[in-house]
Formats: C-alpha cells, structure tokens, sequence
C-alpha cells in the first residue's frame, strides 16, 4: 500500500532528534497519519571532512537507503529501522513489501539532498504500514561507512494513531 492520495492525513508536530557524534544530524521530521500507516521523514547530515573517507562515491553523491541484493549490503548502506511495540522490525533491508509483517518503503519521491560545500544532507521520506500498534516505536540508523553504531530513538505509537483519527476523505472537505 502506497500513502493514500484521496485523504488528507492527519499531522503531528512530532520531531525528534537521534543521539550522534560530533558532525553528524539524525532526526525524524514531518509525520502524517492515515488509517493505513504513516510518512515521515528521516533527515541525515554529517560533514563530509568527518567521514572516513572525503573521496569516497557517499561524499561525492550521497548516501545508499535501500538494498535489494541478497546478502550484507556494504558500509555505504545506510541501515534504517522500526521495531513496533509487538517486538516487529521492519527495515529498509528488507525491499519493497518483501517483509509479510508490514513495509517500510522509500516512496513519493522520497529523497533529496546531495553535497553541499563541507556538508552531505539528505532527507528521505518513508512510508510505514500498516499503522503501528499501541506502545512505543523504536526507530534505529547505523551507519557502518561513517563510523556511527546503532542510534535509537522511541515514539509513542499512541500520537501517531491520534492523528490518524483526524484523516479526512477529501470528499469531505469543502471550501
């Protein structure tokens, strides 16, 4: 399932910043709720002097989100997760509705970014379904490439299905 294009989402003001080291951002920004799931968006930046490589294809062009090969996906991967409240992790690692227990998708266009003087800064946007259920969401980034272990990072659910009670039809809507 894709973000509904017939509703109108219901939003949050719900930014949260993930623990890094020095020269590095993580954070998540943006989330909208329908009854299906949730889009959000996922915002890296790091300053290409601090990666271990200043002439590596990351610093020139950019981080890899998504892997579809068999296999460990190699230090430039950028590994990204959820873990519902019920135990279930999805992952970026785990393709295009390849995992039966939900999808964690980059979709819509989901990406922008690239290098900008001593800077690398992307912002990816997801699309989770099916709406998490109650208790926290635990969202986790490592990134072997840049040096950074695993990084997470807790959302009450509970704010997210909130919103999602506020989606609209847009056949409701009038002007």
């Amino acid at each position: 399932m894709t973000v509904p294009r017939t509703i109108l989402p219901g939003v949050t003001g719900l930014t949260v910043k993930l623990p890094t080291p020095p020269g590095m951002l993580l954070g998540l920004d943006s989330f909208r709720a329908w009854p299906s799931g949730i889009r959000f968006f996922f915002v890296l930046a790091a300053r290409v002097s601090a990666l271990p490589d200043e002439g590596s294809p990351v610093a020139a062009h950019g981080l890899t989100a998504e892997w579809r090969e068999p296999g460990t996906p190699p230090p430039e991967c950028v590994r990204f997760s959820v873990t519902h409240g019920d135990g279930t992790t999805i992952s970026n690692l785990d393709g295009h509705g390849a995992n039966p227990r939900g999808v964690l998708d980059l979709r819509e266009g989901g990406g922008s970014g690239g290098c900008r003087s001593d800077w690398l800064r992307h912002d990816l946007g997801w699309w989770l379904s099916p709406l998490p259920p109650p208790g926290d969401l635990v969202f986790a980034v490592e990134w072997p490439f840049a040096g950074l272990d695993r990084t997470e990072a807790r959302v009450d659910a509970g704010v997210l299905r909130e919103a999602a009670l506020h989606a609209r039809p847009l056949s409701e809507i009038t002007c």
